[in-house]
């Protein structure tokens, strides 16, 4: 850890696997995570930094008792959970919105990706400060030659849910199939349902730790669409910093921290799934210097503005602060 200090670090399940996919095939495990967080909270951690959230199956009561039993507990917040409505059975037993409100209400500092997460924080809680979500430059293996591969390839990293942006843009992407002989990676969980269109053209590929920092150079192009909704501008980039950290050109939909590294960088901003056909033969068909130049430039931005390092001092500052005893609110 860069800060110096002494930490463990706990996962739901103590391993490399998510939560949604252990829950799916290793269920007797869930017994276990959460004893195991009922422990964490009778011990009160000394200083507890909490992403997101602590268990599936809380409706925010385990998070608030994290925080608040810590001398100083910690909110990192990274995406819009509060505008989070999916309609499965586990999203409405367990519904997010509830959950992150009695978190931010419990947390003596909540650290928010961007202005819009801070915005909706500040109502709620008296410490809210901006610390984007980072990469460790450092770590990911950079691109060296931007000569096209033979076929070109593409390359999408995300998570389950994340794959219905992918399918948005899937006729775009068939036709770029059509026309180059594109295809398309998918890093991911790899029993996720394929996008309607991109069968023939979709090679998976498992994620696990350290994979893309050692493999996103591999790539041409790097994918990031989302759509323009109250709940996507909360999106702090994190597919996009891990493009621009390896040097992979991208194309991005110009919504949320998205937009801050394209007006910087100069990434093509598709604003329409009709119009990522154009932008993806564009990147392709440019020299190869140009293609060099643009992935050097989103590199360039991600390690000026969102690597671990650059936000150091502001880290220091959170923990440095003293605790405040009156402020904690009821769950």
């Amino acid at each position: 850890m860069r800060l110096g200090a002494e930490h463990r670090l706990s996962a739901y399940f103590e391993s490399a696997v998510t939560v949604r996919t252990g829950l799916r095939l290793e269920p007797t495990r869930v017994p276990r995570s959460e004893r195991r967080l009922r422990r964490m909270v009778s011990a009160g951690p000394d200083i507890l930094f909490l992403n997101r959230e602590a268990s599936p199956f809380s409706r925010g009561t385990v998070e608030a008792a994290l925080l608040r039993r810590a001398s100083m507990g910690i909110l990192d917040l990274d995406d819009a959970l509060h505008l989070d409505v999916r309609t499965d059975l586990g999203s409405r037993l367990f519904p997010k919105p509830l959950k992150v409100e009695r978190a931010v209400r419990s947390a003596d500092v909540v650290l928010a990706g961007n202005a819009f997460l801070a915005d909706w924080a500040a109502s709620r809680a008296e410490d809210v400060r901006i610390i984007p979500t980072c990469v460790d430059v450092s770590r990911y293996r950079t691109k060296r030659s931007y000569e096209l591969s033979d076929p070109p390839r593409l390359v999408w990293l995300g998570t389950r849910s994340g794959v219905a942006y992918l399918a948005d843009v899937a006729p775009a992407l068939r036709e770029v199939n059509r026309l180059t002989g594109a295809r398309l990676t998918l890093i991911g969980d790899a029993t996720v349902r394929i996008p309607v269109g991109l069968e023939g053209m979709l090679d998976r590929v498992a994620w696990r730790p350290g994979l893309p920092e050692d493999a996103l150079a591999e790539f041409d192009v790097g994918l990031m669409p989302l759509r323009d909704t109250r709940y996507e501008r909360g999106k702090c980039a994190y597919k996009l910093l891990e493009y621009g950290a390896a040097g992979l050109p991208a194309v991005a939909s110009p919504v949320g921290v998205n937009r801050e590294i394209i007006e910087t960088a100069g990434v093509p901003a598709p604003s329409a799934p009709s119009d990522w056909m154009d932008a993806l033969l564009e990147i392709l068909s440019v020299a190869e210097a140009e293609r060099a130049r643009r992935g050097q430039s989103l590199r360039q931005v991600v390690q000026e503005r969102f690597d671990y390092d650059v936000w150091l001092p502001e880290w220091r500052r959170v923990l440095d602060a003293a605790p405040s005893d009156d402020h904690r609110g009821g769950a």
